[in-house]
């Protein structure tokens, strides 16, 4: 996946729609933030799913990061790392949100998660996000008092996570640290139109509707300011140059996600599928070191936001599944002794 030979800058927002995005996402903001607190207030998770250290470092010292120790580890065990990212579209959402995922994780394999937070658009838009990404993950492998064993560090993150997750490993002062890269249904460029990835996105019913479709624009706005340009790989990181990037690559998809096909394309491209390969590998494959799933039955945001009807059951299966496969997939690959 190349990027294109023309420069691809961000077109600018007339006024009045940037004022009535701001407005959006700040009522948007405000509901998630307050609307889940209070939830988390009235019904805390059980103390199996907090975290066991809350962490700030001093080079971004307003950022609080959650730690997860799993209650197995044994005084001066080293565990793998496993660096979790969380999304909300860059604007929303806070590490918390994540808790019930990286506590599953530290618990059922044995790991460490650290769940990382990072500034928000649209007051802080990109490359703000990124480059605290890029000194938090720095700051957490020197964290000596964490038990951490260096040799096997993998980093993922959900929607927007995913793409920062991408973004930020490129880093050189991160090369060769992290040796394991797992995107959600990650956002993964910004050249291809909004109304163009819908075109490619499969169908239930003429009258589904893709919970993007809408608020996808607004996070975009948020995020890339005018005259950025597109095909960067730190925005647009499915033009990433494999050498900078992780040697193991699993790349999870959602089959009624507008975000689906441009995630595929990317991991097929690192995996330098032929167009057979392609056709064959259309919902999985796994070449060498890169891997793909496509997730059958569920849309963008699967493990986080509930279903309706039948397709609430499909939607726990798959979570059921897809924890269990990276959690397999990273044992055999980054995590590997």
């Amino acid at each position: 996946m190349r990027p294109p030979n023309t420069p691809s800058p961000a077109a600018p927002t007339p006024f009045l729609t940037g004022l009535w995005y701001r407005a959006y996402l700040w009522v948007l903001q405000s509901t998630v933030t307050y609307g889940v607190g209070f939830v988390r207030w009235v019904r805390p998770l059980p103390a199996s799913q907090r975290p066991a250290l809350i962490k700030r470092y001093p080079v971004r010292p307003k950022l609080k990061n959650r730690v997860f120790i799993p209650p197995s580890h044994k005084a001066g065990e080293l565990l793998p790392l496993y660096i979790d990212v969380h999304g909300g579209g860059f604007a929303l959402c806070h590490p918390y949100f994540d808790d019930e995922f990286c506590a599953h994780f530290a618990n059922t394999y044995n790991i460490l998660v650290v769940s990382l937070d990072y500034s928000k658009a649209p007051a802080f838009p990109f490359p703000v996000p990124v480059d605290d990404l890029e000194a938090t993950i720095d700051a957490v492998l020197r964290d000596d008092s964490l038990p951490i064993d260096k040799n096997r560090v993998a980093i993922g993150g959900f929607s927007a996570g995913g793409n920062l997750a991408v973004a930020a490993v490129q880093a050189p002062s991160l090369q060769g640290r992290i040796h394991g890269l797992v995107p959600w249904y990650p956002v993964v460029e910004w050249v291809t139109t909004a109304p163009e990835k819908l075109m490619t996105r499969a169908y239930r019913s003429k009258d589904d509707v893709d919970m993007l479709k809408t608020t996808g624009p607004i996070f975009n706005w948020g995020y890339i300011k005018a005259g950025e340009e597109l095909t960067n790989p730190r925005l647009s990181v499915c033009f990433a140059e494999k050498n900078v990037l992780p040697k193991w690559i699993f790349v999870v998809g959602a089959e009624y996600d507008m975000l689906c096909a441009e995630a595929k394309d990317m991991i097929m491209h690192f995996a330098d599928l032929d167009d057979a390969a392609r056709k064959e590998g259309e919902y999985e494959f796994e070449k060498g070191t890169y891997k793909w799933r496509m997730l059958r039955g569920v849309t963008h945001g699967y493990n986080q936001v509930p279903a309706k009807g039948a397709d609430e059951e499909i939607r726990l299966k798959r979570i059921e599944e897809s924890y269990a496969e990276a959690g397999e997939w990273l044992f055999r690959g980054p995590f590997a002794k």
